[in-house]
């Protein structure tokens, strides 16, 4: 077990008001550095200002996906679900976990459960008071056999949940479980009795900073500061305005205008069109995961894992990188950041672009000049055509079928997808490495490509409950790596998932280093 984490995992608690950083808390046990968060700017050497309160932020982050609005994780969705809802603890500064709706976290001592004492006065935002049993609902939601959410698999190591008073939970893990403060981290509070309306766009109650006004498809939404926040004084912004577009230039010119004003999802074409404009500001996030093909292992044409290992070697991923990635962002295969402990740097050489070899492998399957169908969301067509020339340069015809995005999004939350398709996933580096195979959907258990043979159950098995940095730990994520890229594959990386922040001067998004993503409730306009 990881004596390291389990030492600074063990108590958290805190007054009245969160502050930035080990400032707002008290934290028994060292720090280390084993992640960063992938959704927070980059931090900046500038002296920090005091903050402002009022005024508007215009965001952009494309169409909402409302089936997925609290269930997953889905960059479309960011503004709304950090705003509306809100955590019991998030990760902060130098790795440590930040107070939010919980005024103390406390991990037992064999790290088979935690205890939590939530804040008192706590409220909805339709003013119904936010209780332990509210907790416990979004525990049971998320992790229900019904749901497709991330949060399901690490939500059902918890086997028991008690709840005393309407402050305090007593939570039972089914075996030591020290990673299990970031499925906290990242659990959403949600009501019982407005949950199931929330997909229609009409009423999402929360109990984060700003409270939901409205929604017109295809043109934006509306969120106005919540007069009852926990945290006093804040949120700074007195509104968010969500504007859509689903134009890449459409978003770059609105940047420029200032009709937008902080964008989470920048693109590398983005980023390189706002090289030396002194009126915006480029935040790196650094690597979160992949851009990957996904390979359904039960489709016809690809049960046969030489098929799979030649569409993998056949990716020219330097060329991606150059191309699609406008020079911005550099090849990578494994998926974890480098700042990770499940990052082995030699492990990268395990994957070659080897057309000669795919070539080979297809002859041997007898599977050359196979046709398989692509199942590709909107905005995704220009990195599936490198997959596809790729593929047809191997004698491989990935047949693109193209689809609205949300359309595309619940095919694969389904694992509906029929045979390949492209997507991203994302990694966090101030996430514990087994947080991964537990809720990344490509890899986790069930998973789009319907990957889950015996030994891979095992293995994941094995990586949860071992120390990542002991040699025994590094020996089994290099087993992971080795099977992922060469002798089993089940996805084709394509390019590093690289998160991009682009905002106009006066937005302030005041991180504290890498690893911690500012909550929206701490946004300022510098006017």
């Amino acid at each position: 077990m990881d004596t390291k984490l389990m030492d600074r995992r063990r108590l958290l608690v805190g007054g009245g008001t969160a502050l930035a950083g080990a400032g707002a808390m008290a934290l028994v046990g060292c720090g280390d550095d084993d992640d960063k968060k992938s959704v927070a700017p980059a931090a900046t050497n500038a002296a920090p200002k005091t903050p402002k309160r009022g005024g508007m932020i215009t965001v952009d982050s494309g169409e909402p996906a409302p089936d997925a609005l609290v269930y997953a994780f889905n960059a479309n969705n960011y503004y709304l679900r950090w705003a509306i809802w809100d955590n019991l603890v998030i990760k902060g500064e130098d790795n440590r976990p930040r107070l939010m709706l919980a005024q103390s976290f406390e991990m037992k001592p064999d790290f088979r459960g935690v205890q939590i004492k939530l804040r008192p006065g706590l409220t909805f935002h339709n003013g119904k008071a936010l209780t332990s049993e509210d907790v416990r609902f979004s525990i049971e939601t998320f992790r229900a056999d019904s749901t497709t959410s991330q949060l399901k698999n690490p939500g059902k190591l918890i086997t028991d949940i008690k709840t005393p008073d309407p402050l305090t939970l007593d939570i039972t893990f089914s075996s030591p479980r020290q990673y299990m403060e970031d499925y906290f981290a990242l659990l959403p509070i949600v009501d019982k009795d407005t949950l199931g309306q929330a997909t229609q766009m009409k009423v999402l109650n929360g109990a984060g900073p700003f409270k939901f006004v409205s929604y017109t498809p295809n043109q934006g939404y509306v969120l106005e500061r919540n007069p009852n926040y926990w945290d006093t004084g804040k949120p700074y912004l007195d509104k968010i305005q969500g504007r859509i577009y689903t134009d890449e230039q459409a978003r770059i010119l609105a940047l420029k205008a200032g009709e937008v004003m902080h964008v989470n999802m920048a693109t590398p074409a983005m980023v390189k069109a706002f090289r030396g404009d002194k009126n915006l500001n480029i935040e790196d996030g650094g690597v979160g995961g992949s851009w990957y093909a996904g390979l359904v292992v039960d489709f016809p044409a690809l049960k046969d894992k030489r098929v799979r290992q030649a569409l993998t070697l056949a990716i020219d991923r330097k060329r991606i990188a150059k191309e699609w990635g406008e020079g911005v962002i550099e090849p990578q295969v494994l998926p974890w950041p480098k700042e990770s402990p499940a990052y082995i740097a030699e492990d990268e050489a395990l994957l070659k672009y080897d057309p000669a070899q795919a070539k080979a492998l297809l002859k041997q399957a007898a599977a050359e000049g196979i046709t398989i169908p692509m199942d590709i969301g909107q905005s995704r067509e220009a990195l599936a055509q490198y997959v596809q020339d790729d593929w047809k340069a191997i004698g491989v015809n990935a047949q693109l079928n193209v689809s609205e995005y949300s359309a595309y999004l619940e095919r694969f939350r389904l694992r509906k997808v029929e045979a390949m398709y492209v997507a991203p996933f994302g990694f966090s580096a101030n996430m514990h490495p087994a947080t991964f195979f537990d809720f990344a959907q490509p890899v986790r258990i069930p998973n789009a490509s319907h990957y889950e043979p015996a030994a891979y159950k095992d293995l994941l098995a094995k990586i949860t409950e071992t120390d990542s940095r002991s040699p025994a730990g590094k020996e089994l994520l290099h087993q992971w790596n080795k099977l992922y890229l060469v002798d089993d594959p089940w996805m084709a990386p394509l390019a590093p998932n690289v998160t991009y922040y682009a905002m106009r001067k006066q937005v302030i998004a005041p991180a504290k280093g890498a690893a911690d993503a500012p909550p929206l409730s701490e946004y300022w306009l510098d006017a």
